[in-house]
């Protein structure tokens, strides 16, 4: 596939959601998940050989980007990595796998510890990552209780005590959590795009003064660090998306999320002072998106718990082979 054919995919999404999302309560938009369905873009990272469409990680990154451009509920990114997961068990299924992340060991075929499960997992099993595996768990398996972040969509901690898998075996790529880093990375990215062009357009319209805000100087330095965020958050995306396509491991997530989650603290506080109090009222979008920035900043890991796994990586390898890796993932 190519440039094009992702972003084709991204404007039939980007229709979609402008058409079905209420813009100030995007949480509550209950036909996506039918309309998700329509689309077919659930099986998009499964190879064809297994029923799917056999699209590249770059295919997808427009995808992604756009449902964080709308702050879009629903779970579409997290189905589409749960069946790319599930398809090296061999078992993709209807309903996807739901996605975890924490602290699990599997020791004598069995599951122990505690994962996040971002978007409640209902009655579907969860696909989550514990000491090199791959790991499926059976769905309502361990106790769990409801998760309430300030993006307001429902999300479960689940602890584990024994638990026996459905599936299991060797993780040979990335797992669960640093696939949703990578999409938590560009949901941020496509978050930020959006709130840029609505910092832009507030200063162009905010009259003070007698004149719009966006010509005063302290305000045009906002909005360029706005969109230096931005951009830096978009390019450490597309950096994963290709490394990832090459077969890199969980570095180029590790570095996409590091960056994207660094630029939430400022870009949304910029995006808030240039709008001042209109942008945390119930009427105005902006904080529908900057909510879920903040939340997506820490889900799959925060950038201070990627780059002190990254660091400690670094620190493993030797100070020999850093260029030599930072050659080899930037695909030299």
């Amino acid at each position: 596939m190519n440039d094009e054919t992702g972003q084709m995919l991204a404007d039939q999404l980007d229709r979609l959601l402008g058409a079905l999302l209420d813009p100030n309560r995007p949480e509550d938009s209950p036909a996506l998940e039918s309309a998700f369905a329509e689309l077919g873009l659930d099986l998009a990272l499964v190879p064809e050989g297994q029923g799917g469409a056999g699209l590249g990680w770059r295919d997808l990154g427009p995808v992604f980007m756009t449902l964080g451009y709308h702050a879009a509920p629903g779970g579409l990114g997290e189905r589409l990595i749960a069946n790319a997961l599930a398809a090296r068990l061999g078992s993709v299924s209807d309903p996807a796998p739901a996605l975890g992340f924490g602290a699990l060991s599997v020791r004598d075929g069995r599951a122990w510890g505690s994962l996040t499960v971002p978007l409640s997992a209902g009655d579907r099993p969860v696909l989550a990552e514990g000491d090199g595996h791959l790991v499926l768990l059976p769905a309502g398996a361990g106790t769990s209780r409801p998760l309430h972040g300030v993006a307001r969509e429902p999300g479960v901690a689940l602890m584990l005590s024994g638990t026996r898998p459905l599936a299991i075996r060797p993780l040979d790529g990335p797992g669960p959590e640093a696939l949703l880093a990578v999409l938590r990375a560009a949901q941020i990215a496509g978050a930020l795009s959006r709130i840029l062009g609505m910092t832009i357009e507030h200063g162009n319209t905010r009259q003070q003064f007698g004149r719009p805000i966006g010509k005063f100087q302290a305000v045009q330095h906002l909005v360029a660090e706005l969109a230096a965020e931005a951009g830096a958050a978009r390019a450490g995306v597309e950096f994963a998306l290709r490394a990832l396509d090459r077969g890199a491991d969980w570095r180029a997530p590790a570095i996409a999320k590091i960056r994207a989650s660094r630029a939430v603290g400022r870009g949304a506080a910029v995006a808030h002072e240039v709008h001042g109090a209109i942008g945390i009222t119930g009427e105005h979008a902006l904080h529908h998106l900057t909510r879920r920035l903040w939340q997506w900043r820490d889900e799959a890991g925060s950038e201070h718990a990627w780059s002190e796994r990254l660091g400690n990586a670094v620190l493993t390898r030797g100070g020999t082979q850093v260029w030599a890796d930072i050659v080899a993932l930037g695909g030299g």
